[in-house]
């Protein structure tokens, strides 16, 4: 991707990656755009100078949380419209192509945990790849309010907004790998195996200078 968006102006640069996160999270069809590598070509291209972190970061939490709530708001429509329709079978063709897609089984069990933890529910499934694009038109469906839905999804856009633009920042040469990586395990396993990085390097850290406090006295 990184190559694709190089040459581009700042300014169209970010209408591209808006345009990408608004439509993974905002359309039906979200799950075939490139959402996490868009974040980590974001990230290595601060690295190499070309747009600032703090500039690339709100810009994508917001182009993220904003196909949220069109989603949510869109599905909340339709529940109104039929309150007795069944939740996995909504009236779009490409809605049920989602729902197919993520695995009838998958989509029980996040109605359940709507049902029970609607927050983190919603706040969790930003960071998996289709219940990204699934879980907003969920909990539209389902009944959770707007007020709740906000309170989980908005944080969570700029929270993986964030860990994916800093994450592509610091893998610089690796981001290849790196971009596999998020493709394959997904964006928890990778958030995950970095907060055992940040633990054992602090781990280190400390070591080192109780060894350090020790030898001076």
């Amino acid at each position: 991707m990184v190559e694709h968006v190089m040459g581009l102006p700042v300014a169209a640069l970010l209408v591209v990656a808006v345009l990408v996160l608004a439509s993974e999270s905002g359309s039906p069809l979200g799950v075939l755009l490139p959402g996490s590598p868009m974040l980590l070509t974001l990230g290595l291209l601060s690295r190499q100078g070309v747009v600032p972190l703090w500039v690339a970061v709100p810009v994508a939490g917001a182009a993220s949380a904003l196909g949220c709530q069109w989603a949510f708001l869109r599905a909340r429509r339709l529940r109104l419209l039929d309150e007795d329709a069944d939740l996995l079978e909504p009236p779009g063709r490409w809605e049920r192509g989602l729902i197919q897609r993520a695995g009838p089984e998958r989509v029980r069990r996040s109605l359940s945990l709507l049902e029970r933890r609607a927050v983190p529910a919603v706040a969790g499934a930003h960071f998996v790849s289709v219940l990204r694009t699934l879980m907003p038109r969920l909990a539209g469906r389902a009944g959770v309010s707007y007020r709740r839905f906000c309170a989980a999804s908005v944080p969570a856009s700029f929270a993986w907004a964030a860990v994916i633009c800093t994450v592509g920042r610091i893998a610089g040469e690796a981001y290849g790998r790196v971009s596999a990586a998020v493709g394959v395990v997904g964006a928890p396993l990778l958030v995950l195996a970095g907060l055992v990085a940040g633990v054992v390097l602090l781990v280190r850290r400390r070591r080192a200078a109780r060894a350090a406090r020790s030898g001076a006295v």
